[in-house]
């Protein structure tokens, strides 16, 4: 990869950060059969320990270096603007004032053995709703073909082979062409003028006139086990690790197919931990579909414990504009919402949850959350189904919200107590007629208890 950018990096840069971008920890001590488990503990104490010995070499900073701008941290092998060869942006993709660091040029350069891999963008991951609807028009074959005449500035995305994205098959480009507020800027980063985009511009201004603009949001999914530790705590020799290590890199084979299904993009999954970005549309059907895996999967081990090793799932609702680190950082908040209550959270337990937060552009962040175990994405479905068919207004949320702060500071037994009222007299809302309705066994003003006083 060095020699085919050579032109463009500043190799004594390279070499610093190569050396250095990679941190190895090792820990071991004697193996009993018959102590297997304090022998363990005593080891993860040991690796503990040397984590927090870390090694720190005196930093090689160069001065007048420009940061890497994904993260800041290391300086930016590239060469300055003036150096760089005419393909460079284009190829690289490098925005206006754009640095990157070892890790970061990899990364976008980067492809396996068996051909190019562009990895699908978040826009392509918030724009599929709204290209599954329009699918049928004759004006997407128009825009597609425009697509195709023009992969020289328009990202193709690899729909084949190990490594390829099939489930993109039905419009296999970058998303940013979808959205025509986004045509200036992406004029400037693949160095064209505007009018050079009119073949797209045309037959998309007659999608949107037909079905509206594509929505910018995509879900944004973390997710990690609970009880994890105290299972592995409890197993008894090396076996039982190994067969519990092939249950979790089932789970983890499993979770790849189940984000893929769900028209969404896989960013890793290792052991119980998943981070990925999904379609706002099935985001809820993907998150059940992780957690029954995940329970399936792990079924004999609950069975050891105490406690149901079970997915706590956050999901953050949020723009596809926002900095990269920000939508891991509202994915993240969500998951440890998920697994952990916030007082507006009455009569729930910790873990097993699934949390949704919306966070908008502008004004506060809508927050849900309640365990697996009463069916919250069911819940959540239901209520999206009611306000598609007008059943309910738009405002029933901030409505709940509202006659829950009533009880704000009663005290907690008389305010559980009311609160079990509300349920009672809320479900008998349940009868409203829809065709496509899922069950409604609790209320909704479970689920919306937690969004903020508008």
């Amino acid at each position: 990869m060095f020699s085919e950018y050579e032109d463009l990096i500043r190799s004594d840069i390279w070499n610093d950060q190569v050396d250095d971008v990679i941190e190895f920890y090792a820990a071991w001590r004697p193996y009993a059969p018959h102590t297997y488990q304090t022998d363990r503990a005593a080891l993860m104490r040991l690796l503990a320990a040397r984590k927090r010995c870390r090694d720190f070499q005196p930093a090689r900073g160069r001065a007048g270096v420009p940061k890497s701008s994904l993260d800041g941290v290391r300086e930016s092998v590239l060469r300055p603007p003036r150096e760089w060869p005419g393909w460079s942006r284009r190829r690289l993709r490098l925005a206006e004032g754009e640095q990157l660091d070892v890790v970061g040029l990899i990364k976008r350069v980067w492809k396996p053995a068996s051909g190019p891999v562009h990895y699908p963008s978040v826009a392509r991951v918030a724009a599929d709703p709204w290209l599954c609807k329009v699918s049928n028009s004759p004006h997407f074959n128009e825009f597609l073909q425009a697509c195709l005449a023009r992969r020289d500035v328009v990202h193709e995305i690899d729909t084949s082979g190990p490594w390829g994205n099939p489930h993109y098959a039905l419009f296999p480009f970058e998303g940013s062409v979808v959205y025509r507020s986004r045509y200036r800027e992406f004029c400037r980063e693949v160095e064209v003028s505007d009018s050079d985009l009119k073949p797209l511009a045309q037959p998309l201004e007659k999608l949107t006139a037909d079905f509206g603009e594509p929505s910018p949001y995509l879900g944004v999914l973390v997710a990690d086990g609970d009880h994890m530790g105290e299972a592995l705590s409890k197993l008894e020799s090396p076996d039982d690790h190994k067969r519990f290590s092939q249950a979790l890199a089932s789970f983890a084979a499993k979770a790849n197919d189940i984000i893929k299904n769900h028209n969404g993009v896989l960013v890793y999954s290792g052991g119980d931990d998943v981070l990925a970005f999904v379609p706002v549309d099935r985001c809820l059907e993907c998150a059940r579909a992780l957690y029954d895996s995940f329970s399936s999967e792990l079924a004999h081990w609950s069975s050891k414990t105490a406690k149901d090793l079970t997915l706590s799932v956050g999901l953050a609702i949020a723009h596809f504009m926002e900095p990269l680190e920000d939508l891991l950082r509202y994915g993240g908040g969500a998951e440890q919402h998920a697994k952990r209550l916030r007082s507006e959270n009455l009569g729930q337990q910790n873990r097993n949850g699934l949390a949704v937060h919306l966070v908008k552009r502008g004004g506060g962040e809508l927050a849900v959350r309640n365990n697996w175990s009463v069916g919250p994405d069911k819940h959540l479905t239901h209520l999206a189904e009611l306000l598609k068919a007008e059943a309910i207004s738009s405002r029933v949320a901030y409505d709940m919200h509202k006659v829950a702060a009533v009880y704000d500071s009663w005290p907690e037994a008389v305010k559980l107590e009311s609160l079990g009222d509300l349920k009672s007299t809320a479900a008998g809302c349940s009868h409203i007629p829809l065709a496509s309705s899922t069950s409604h066994s609790q209320p909704v003003s479970a689920l919306v208890a937690g969004a903020p006083k508008r």
